[in-house]
């Protein structure tokens, strides 16, 4: 059976307590200790040794998992690698009630970017427990403080325009390992006139599914996802506007999707599907 067990920072002192999460009808919320935590003097296991009243906000539940050093593994707390600092990076603990699961949220980026947690991961990549958000909110400040810092020169335009514009109108978020392929800011068309495309200083984001090289996944959308949206909506065009234009577009669409296959067929069958390998 899972280990069902909360911690959380008494009102008076601040110090953690681990225990049983007790919540009142006057809207306390305390932790209950039992007593097999402190002494083997007979106390029933059922009893509680003491009661404390708790922050809320600082409440969390034990993962279930523990880091390699064998320390337990609680929400709000914050993992990394000791590996060198531009080859992996923090994860935030949360629970993520979607996925009814724990999950660790990378604590540099600015988009939702999480994995689920398991304890194979941790082993493999030596995840260690360096602090949690309430007694080290540093570890969040940072990472946040250098992002803002950082905000314009992880973008980098790129050197195409939509014809007939003469506008660099796409950004990506540059990296040294892929030189930026993964996450994409598109400036928006507010449409076509005067024989010219009109943008505005609006933009949306696309982030595609991303694997880093500690193991970790960056939660996105699929290149086959945004091809289907695109071949769905050439063809809804063309059955309105048929035009040779047209046609062309949506074979090259199924083209790249055909591609696209291919290469996962032929990954799968060498073995090195979802691997970071040729």
């Amino acid at each position: 059976m899972r280990e069902i067990k909360f911690r959380g920072k008494r009102l008076d002192n601040g110090e953690w307590e681990y225990g049983d999460l007790l919540q009142y009808d006057d809207g306390s919320v305390c932790i209950g200790v039992h007593s097999k935590n402190y002494t083997d003097d007979g106390f029933n296991v059922g009893q509680y040794h003491h009661i404390a009243p708790v922050n809320e906000d600082t409440v969390g539940e034990y993962t279930g998992l523990k880091d390699r050093k064998g320390i337990a593994i609680y929400e709000g707390d914050v993992i990394r690698s000791p590996l060198s600092e531009d080859k992996t990076r923090p994860h935030r603990i949360f629970y993520h009630t979607g996925n009814a699961a724990f999950m660790g949220a990378l604590v540099d980026r600015k988009e939702l970017c999480y994995l689920r947690l398991d304890q194979d991961w941790i082993y493999k990549f030596g995840k260690e427990v360096i602090g949690n958000i309430h007694d080290n909110p540093e570890l969040i400040e940072k990472q946040t403080a250098e992002r803002h810092k950082n905000k314009n020169s992880m973008f980098k335009k790129l050197d195409y325009q939509v014809f007939p514009s003469e506008e660099k109108t796409i950004c990506v978020v540059d990296d040294p390992v892929y030189g930026g392929a993964h996450c994409y800011a598109i400036q928006h068309s507010e449409g076509f006139s005067d024989g010219k495309a009109k943008y505005v200083p609006v933009e949306t984001r696309i982030q595609f599914v991303q694997k880093n090289d500690d193991g970790s996944v960056i939660n996105g959308v699929q290149s086959e996802q945004l091809a289907y949206i695109l071949l769905d909506r050439a063809i809804k065009l063309n059955n309105r506007f048929p035009s040779p234009q047209n046609e062309k577009q949506i074979a090259g669409l199924r083209m790249f999707l055909e591609g696209c296959e291919e290469r996962v067929r032929d990954r799968m069958n060498r073995g090195v599907m979802g691997d970071l390998k040729q």
